[in-house]
């Protein structure tokens, strides 16, 4: 599986699709992620471990960096600038070019309140970028090839509550849930065609 399309071939990629959006009423919590690409040898995309808090449903999994939107944010972007910038110390606007977006995606769990997720893909141009975590909310961050995340020899599966999901490994990460769903749209975008 070939993985070495061009930041402009992946921005024409995404700018050719129509991304899903999902309705949004009053019960609806909005939060955005960043894909963040980086060329080193090969396309990798960061990934951050998230720390253990009880009060958090995704504690100890990995995802991308980002979060809920607040009242004061005017944007999805605002937000995810902003808490890019808290958790891996990444500044968008400085340090990425945006690609474009991805389908909106909801969690599978019911809650309270429905979640909107909305992933945008970014190319790190910063050379030499250092990441800052935030242990209060990462425990690690790591950059792995879009090679790996697509072969089948790390294909996985994990048990969750009696069910079993599709999960991606590497490295010892394991990658599941809204996750994984968000990395399969994007290696279909990312891949040679």
């Amino acid at each position: 599986m070939d993985f070495n399309p061009t930041a402009a071939e992946i921005a024409a990629r995404l700018s050719a699709r129509t991304p899903r959006r999902l309705p949004r009423g009053a019960d609806v919590y909005e939060a955005t992620v960043a894909l963040l690409l980086r060329q080193a040898s090969q396309w990798e995309l960061l990934f951050i471990h998230r720390a253990e808090r009880e009060s958090d449903p995704w504690s100890a999994q990995m995802a991308f960096p980002g979060g809920r939107r607040e009242a004061g944010d005017s944007s999805l972007l605002e937000a995810l600038g902003r808490e890019v910038a808290e958790e891996v110390g990444i500044e968008l606007a400085r340090s990425t070019t945006l690609l474009g977006p991805l389908d909106e995606a909801e969690p599978f769990t019911r809650r309270e309140h429905r979640l909107v997720i909305a992933p945008f893909v970014f190319a790190v141009h910063e050379e030499g970028i250092r990441l800052q975590c935030d242990p209060r909310e990462v425990q690690e961050a790591v950059w792995i090839p879009l090679a790996a995340l697509g072969d089948p020899a790390n294909a996985w599966e994990v048990a969750w509550r009696g069910r079993s999901y599709p999960a991606i490994r590497h490295d010892g990460h394991v990658i599941w849930g809204i996750t994984y769903r968000v990395v399969l749209e994007f290696l279909e975008v990312a891949r040679d065609p």
